[in-house]
């Protein structure tokens, strides 16, 4: 049967009548597969398309299934099988499978052959290994003709690296890097990827911390370098303990502070191992810096100047002081004096403070040169008939111009002004002693005196009251003198006042009326009295005074009998002498002035307190009383009794009464009315300081003593003795005192502060305890100078002041005063408020003692070396603020042994502690000084002593290496060169002892590397200081050449 055969038949069938055809019949013919061509073997090159083909036979028609190398290719199914874009992946052996469901047969097998440029089919791998092993980086490839290699590490070819397979032998840290081989041959060549050979190795420091010195508050670092892998971490170490957070590779400081100083090491370490470095020292120092520089000032010409600094920072401390910019040569202390000033000295100063680290400069400071008036022409002396012109005339110079002002006695004339002073038609009143103050805001200069003398009979006054002459006019003038007159003991005391320089005359009136007496015209500060009585024991006064006459000259009245002796006795106010000017008259009537019986004394109150003013008085015929305030009437207040209630601040001042009967009027003396706000009613501001003595009050030596700073006005009344310790003491903490102030002041009286005044009041105050006292006038009516002294005991009156503080307008309102000292307990101040130029009015005395705080006392201390003493308690108090508002802060008195840093404190409120560290490595002894300040800026500082004794600190080994050669196994180590990197805080000198497991050669350590050498080792010793103090070294060893060990 032939598949020909195959097909559809029919059978007819016939015969004469007809013929019919049978069914269709299917004959199906099967042939089993067969190939009638077979593939072919195909060469072809790297991205050509290949078919392979094949022709078979089979029914039913076969199926294909192309292999490659064995395995059925997937969709492969066709009688072609086509390749495009051949690769070397697909050259090999190819065959196909022709099935039908009577048979399957198989090609024969064909090859593919392709050639082409290298193809890279497995590639290199990353690799990880530790320093001093081998490793082996591989690459699989393809390529015809054969491909060749060449490996790269980072980019540059290795030599010799040119197989399939790259072996590195003994890695180190340098063989670390990026391996690529290229594969390649004549038709091209391919790069393989990157292959990285990590080499992990323990750290290793390269370059060790250094020591270091840093300027407090400046960045400062201590860095290691280190290698290793993976990257090491780091631990600084400060004396010996891990420092929290100290992980980098530098330790930073941002601002480095004293408390940071010590010894510094650092670890390093990764998991394969870790190092530590040699100790450093981290020394840190103050830089300098100025706490207090030079301040501008003003000086007066010819006289000295002292420029200060002060300065904190780690000495020794240089200093350099410029002037206008130029060093001055041998200016190289705190201070620079600059003596017998001239203009040519005024400018611009400087200081510039260095140390071995640093240096710092002031702000510069002004020196302003200025001179003090100098009289060119001094007023002079005169002697002039009744109704002449008097002209005083006088010049000064100075920088700047001076201004002038003319006094009489001491006290400031009204308006005079100006270099002349012209008197119109004198008469004997209008004398005295005249000087002009020239000044300007640095100073005054006061002029020689000129006592003006107007011509009058020569009066019969007598030293001994037994000597006395005898007038009778009713009225004149005439001149006598108290110079070298003394006093008796018997004498009483005119007006009440010392006085110890008095003249006696006696006057027998004609005629009886009612008498004026002054002593107006005079030159010196006055005191008179008139008496009757036949003996000195047993005279009745009839009237005195002391200064009603203006110009520190005396006037009284009384009722004159005629035919009665009157004995006039005119004296000097604190043995005051000079020319006296004696003015007379009697108005002759039948009416009489009332009698004084009795008047209030001034007195001190309290705010709001109820006041009465009285005046107690005899005359035969009917009087009218008016009071007045400052001069001004008192409305409805005309009766003998004056009650002030609620007594205030506007009723400070002087209050007198005026009696009136027929044509004739008599004035009372002033009653001074003060304010204290504290309701001490004893005390009082005096108009003359020698005021006080005559008030008899018991009051407490002052304590402090130096050198008078004061120069007393020229004049010729001059005051040879003054007791400062007669006047009224305040004692309180704070207060107010408040008075009304008039013109007046004591010929000798010095300008307080520089500034001319001429209405002083004097004021003293005890501190009852140390501490900071201000005082200050503010509110004030009017422009005040304030002033402080003390008295040095000398009992040389004004000399014996010694000036403390003082100011002119640092008041709140400018023309106030203000000012604040440190005050002693115990000490008696001796304050005095004066107007400027002699203005006057109402006076607030501001006084406020802010005491020191209190601090407990801590006993001496004794600690060893490197320890801190124990929280030491104390206490602390003050009488103004809490102990919990009290800032307490410490001192070393030397800052290399304790840093100020170095102090701390504990506790709260009023139970506080410290703490005190030496620095490392310090001993000796300081002092610990404990400052507690208020809000009020009082500061007490108490103090104790700290002794740090020394302890044998132990040797510090540095780290030692040997490297072993390749050659030998042996290393010798010279012992003086090992100890050279090990060290002794304390000096001592290190020794080696003996090491049994060690080999010694004399001065040489030998070591020798073990059989099963790995590589690295190390070996121990101990180094003494041969006080007992000992450590351990070590010295680590290395092979330079690896295996060859």
């Amino acid at each position: 049967m032939k598949v020909s055969q195959a097909g559809d038949y029919t059978c007819v069938v016939s015969n004469p009548y007809g013929q019919v055809t049978s069914a269709t019949a299917t004959l199906a013919v099967h042939e089993k597969t067969a190939i009638l061509t077979q593939p072919q073997n195909q060469t072809a090159t790297i991205g050509d398309t290949v078919v392979f083909s094949v022709v078979a036979k089979g029914t039913p028609a076969p199926t294909y299934q192309w292999k490659f190398n064995g395995a059925a290719l997937a969709g492969e199914t066709s009688a072609d099988l086509v390749l495009s874009n051949v690769q070397f992946s697909q050259a090999g052996k190819y065959r196909v499978r022709v099935t039908n469901p009577y048979g399957a047969v198989d090609s024969v097998e064909v090859t593919l052959s392709l050639t082409g440029a290298p193809e890279i089919t497995v590639q290199p791998q990353s690799l990880s290994a530790m320093a001093g092993t081998d490793v082996v980086l591989k690459v699989t490839a393809i390529g015809k003709p054969a491909p060749g290699y060449q490996w790269a590490r980072n980019g540059v070819p290795l030599g010799g690296a040119t197989g399939a397979s790259l072996s590195l032998k003994g890695v180190q840290p340098d063989d670390a890097g990026e391996y690529t081989v290229t594969v390649f041959n004549v038709l091209g060549a391919v790069v393989g990827e990157p292959a990285t050979l990590t080499v992990n190795f323990k750290p290793k420091i390269v370059e060790q911390p250094k020591n270091l010195t840093a300027i407090a508050g400046t960045a400062a670092s201590l860095t290691v370098g280190a290698q290793a892998f993976p990257p090491p971490d780091y631990q600084w170490k400060y004396a010996g303990a891990a420092m929290f957070g100290a992980n980098d590779v530098a330790l930073e400081f941002p601002e480095v502070q004293l408390s940071h100083a010590g010894k510094y090491r650092v670890v390093v370490s990764n998991p394969h191992g870790s190092v530590e470095s040699t100790e450093v020292t981290l020394k840190v120092v103050e830089a300098p810096a100025i706490v207090s520089g030079p301040q501008s000032q003003t000086a007066i010409l010819g006289s000295s100047v002292t420029f200060q600094v002060a300065a904190s920072g780690t000495g020794p401390l240089a200093y350099q002081w410029f002037f206008q910019g130029a060093p001055i040569s041998t200016a190289t202390g705190t201070n620079l004096v600059r003596s017998a000033l001239k203009f040519s000295d005024a400018g611009s100063y400087s200081v510039r403070v260095s140390n071995a680290y640093a240096q710092a400069s002031s702000e510069p400071a002004q020196l302003t040169v200025v001179s003090l008036p100098t009289f060119t022409v001094q007023p002079q002396s005169q002697t002039v008939a009744p109704g002449s012109d008097v002209v005083l005339s006088a010049e000064a110079t100075s920088v700047p111009a001076p201004r002038y002002q003319w006094t009489l006695n001491g006290d400031s004339i009204p308006g005079a002004t100006e270099p002349t002073l012209t008197l119109t038609g004198v008469q004997s009143s209008d004398g005295g002693a005249f000087a002009v103050e020239a000044f300007n805001q640095f100073g005054a200069t006061e002029s020689k005196v000129a006592v003006v003398k107007v011509e009058a009979p020569q009066l019969p006054f007598a030293d001994d009251y037994a000597n006395r002459g005898v007038i009778t006019a009713s009225s004149g003038s005439g001149h006598g003198t108290n110079l070298r007159a003394g006093r008796t003991g018997q004498e009483p005391l005119h007006a009440g006042r010392r006085g110890k320089a008095s003249v006696w005359l006696s006057w027998v009136p004609s005629q009886s009326g009612v008498a004026t007496m002054s002593t107006d015209g005079s030159a010196f500060d006055t005191l008179l009295a008139v008496y009757t009585g036949t003996a000195i024991n047993a005279l009745q006064e009839v009237a005195s005074d002391e200064d009603s006459a203006g110009y520190h000259t005396s006037l009284v009245r009384f009722n004159a009998v005629a035919g009665t002796t009157y004995d006039i006795a005119v004296d000097g106010f604190d043995r005051a002498e000079g020319d006296i000017v004696l003015n007379w008259d009697l108005f002759v009537t039948e009416e009489k002035l009332p009698q004084i019986l009795k008047l209030t004394p001034s007195p001190t109150v309290s705010v709001g307190a109820t006041l009465d003013l009285a005046v107690e008085y005899f005359c035969q015929t009917p009087v009218s009383v008016q009071w007045l305030f400052n001069g001004q009437e008192i409305p409805e207040a005309t009766a003998a009794l004056l009650t002030l209630p609620n007594f205030q601040d506007a009723n400070v001042g002087q209050y007198r009464a005026r009696l009136s009967t027929g044509e004739l009027v008599y004035f009372t003396s002033e009653i001074d009315v003060q304010i204290n706000s504290e309701g001490l009613v004893n005390v009082a501001a005096k108009n003359k300081p020698s005021d006080a003595y005559d008030t008899r009050l018991t009051m407490l030596t002052p304590t402090a003593s130096g050198t008078s700073l004061l120069k007393s006005r020229k004049g010729v009344s001059v005051r040879k003795v003054r007791s400062w310790k007669d006047f009224d003491v305040v004692h309180g903490y704070s207060g107010t005192q408040m008075f009304w102030t008039y013109p007046g002041n004591d010929a000798d009286e010095p300008n307080h502060c520089g500034v001319v005044g001429g209405a002083s009041y004097w004021f003293s105050y005890q501190a009852p305890d140390t501490g900071i006292l201000t005082l200050n006038t503010d509110g004030s009516s009017f422009d005040t100078v304030l002033a402080v002294y003390v008295d040095n005991g000398s009992g040389q009156g004004y000399a014996s002041l010694v000036s403390v503080a003082c100011n002119n307008n640092s008041g709140v309102d400018g023309q106030d005063s203000a000012l604040q000292f440190a005050a002693t307990s115990g000490t008696i101040y001796y304050i005095v408020v004066d107007g400027v130029g002699g203005a006057t009015g109402l006076v607030y005395l501001n006084y406020n003692l802010n005491t020191l705080p209190v601090v407990s006392a801590i006993a001496s201390q004794t600690i060893a070396e490197d320890t801190s003493t124990p929280p030491l308690a104390f206490t602390i108090s003050d009488r103004e603020s809490a102990a919990s508002s009290l800032v307490v802060s410490g001192r070393s008195s030397n800052t290399q042994i304790v840093p100020n840093s170095f102090i701390t404190f504990g506790g709260s409120g009023g139970s506080r502690t410290v703490t005190v560290r030496p620095a490392q490595d310090r001993q000796g002894s300081v002092n610990i000084y404990i400052d507690v300040r208020d809000a009020g800026g009082a500061l007490r500082t108490q103090a104790f002593s700290l002794s740090i004794s020394p302890v044998n600190d132990a040797p510090v080994p540095g780290d030692d290496y040997g490297w072993l050669s390749s050659y030998s196994r042996t290393i010798y180590f010279y012992i003086p060169s090992l100890l050279r990197t090990d060290r002794d805080v304390d000096g001592d000198v290190l020794t080696m002892p003996s090491n049994s497991t060690r080999s010694y050669c004399g001065s040489y350590l030998i070591y020798t590397a073990p059989t099963t050498f790995g590589g690295s080792d190390f070996f121990q010793y101990t180094v003494s200081d041969g006080k007992g103090g000992s450590a351990t070294g070590n010295v680590r060893i290395y092979s330079s050449a690896g295996a060859g060990i």
